[in-house]
């Protein structure tokens, strides 16, 4: 007489519990990678965008100005030009803001971004109208210390007076 005997032994059980914990780990796993991915590109075209708005106000209030009252030589943190007002981009802790004339400065970027460099070169071209090279380092910062939170770009241009 024979039992027919149906059940799971204890080494298969065992082995199906392994298998699933793999699995569910690698998807786990796989799922963290894509947000932490997710979250570095998210970070780095914010500051991507922020350093393009910037460089775009600079070059647009530079282009259309009439004259480049500072830095008139050498390499300064305030840029001052000459227009219909005076326009000036000056960085203030970590934020470059813009004036112009008696106005209240403006924020030239969201609240995520600091203003980590701003530095602006006189460049004496001759029988130019006068040009300057400037450069702008943008950091994230959004309070946390995950690596794909810590984002840094540098963005230089040259711009001269258009007459």
């Amino acid at each position: 007489m024979t039992q027919d005997q149906r059940g799971v032994t204890l080494i298969e059980l065992l082995m199906y519990i392994a298998l699933a914990s793999a699995l569910l780990l690698s998807t786990a796993v796989f799922i963290s990678t894509s947000f932490r991915a997710r979250a570095r590109a998210e970070v780095s075209a914010e500051v991507e965008q922020q350093g393009r708005f910037i460089m775009k106000r600079i070059t647009e209030a530079v282009e259309s100005g009439d004259a480049i009252l500072s830095p008139l030589n050498g390499t300064a943190s305030l840029l001052e030009i000459e227009s219909t007002e005076t326009i000036s981009f000056a960085q203030d802790s970590n934020q470059l803001t813009m004036q112009i004339g008696a106005n209240s400065p403006e924020v030239l970027h969201s609240a995520s971004v600091e203003v980590s460099s701003f530095l602006v070169t006189y460049v004496d071209y001759p029988g130019g109208p006068g040009a300057v090279r400037i450069q702008v380092s943008l950091a994230y910062s959004a309070g946390s210390n995950r690596p794909e939170f810590n984002y840094t770009e540098s963005f230089v241009t040259t711009v001269s007076i258009r007459r």
